[in-house]
């Protein structure tokens, strides 16, 4: 009988580790199919930016891309409410001030080679971002869905 309770406790401390050793990676899963699930219906980064970009007055504003407009970095919205401005991101350090565009939107895929830069010059108005759980961050870099994506106004 002890024997058998040992070999019971044993099962059931391996069982207990190894619980908790795929928990983290359960908690990851959860939080991507979370994403995927947003990135779906109206809950998206893309779609949030989307409809703030619709409810504010473009007039005379002109809107910076680093790329141009595609779907894997571009929100859905009224293109042609507002004045596009293309600037490739080799180019847009050389730009001097008055030649930046006011508004810049960057999703976080672009932002990295240019964030110093961004930081320096503009000023973020609204950033929309993955959904996470506690303690569990999503993962950007690990997926496709629901790219973290910013609205940055030039600094006066």
């Amino acid at each position: 009988f002890t024997v058998r309770l040992m070999q019971n406790r044993n099962a059931a401390v391996k069982a207990a580790i190894l619980l908790l050793a795929l928990l983290p990676s359960a908690f990851l899963c959860g939080v991507h199919a979370l994403n995927f699930r947003d990135e779906s219906m109206s809950l998206s980064t893309f779609d949030r930016m989307g409809n703030y970009l619709d409810s504010q007055d473009p007039q005379g504003k002109t809107l910076g891309f680093l790329s141009l407009p595609q779907p894997f970095y571009t929100p859905h919205f009224r293109m042609d409410r507002w004045e596009l401005l293309l600037v490739p991101p080799q180019k847009f350090p050389q730009l001097s001030r008055q030649e930046l565009p006011k508004w810049l939107l960057v999703s976080a895929y672009q932002k990295e080679p240019l964030e110093r830069f961004i930081e320096r010059h503009y000023q973020k108005r609204i950033g929309f971002y993955p959904s996470a759980l506690p303690l569990v961050r999503f993962r950007w870099k690990l997926s496709l869905a629901n790219t973290p994506i910013e609205l940055y106004q030039i600094s006066e």
